[in-house]
């Protein structure tokens, strides 16, 4: 079984090329498993964490292909709190 994925930063306009993605080889009824039922049928944009291997493929609008390890469904909160994180502006 292989799930595709397209992503999109949530800042960008929706004419810009996304990168695209899959997932294979996990195990049916695993964390990993249950985590990306959300995104089988999704009615709507949806938003994620996930952990990526990148490659480059030129074939590709965006120039890059992703193997996605894990991803769940996230929202604007732990969105907001991941980037102060990671720009490191969160007080002692």
């Amino acid at each position: 079984m292989i799930q595709h994925f397209s992503f999109r930063n949530y800042g960008s306009s929706m004419g810009t090329p996304c990168l695209r993605g899959t997932m294979a080889a996990w195990v049916d009824g695993s964390v990993r498993d249950r985590q990306s039922l959300a995104f089988l049928s999704p009615s709507r944009s949806m938003m994620c964490r996930c952990v990526c291997k990148l490659d480059r493929d030129q074939n590709s609008d965006f120039g890059w292909v992703a193997e996605v390890l894990f991803i769940r469904e996230t929202d604007y909160d732990e969105a907001y709190f991941m980037n102060r994180v990671t720009r490191g502006s969160l007080s002692s």
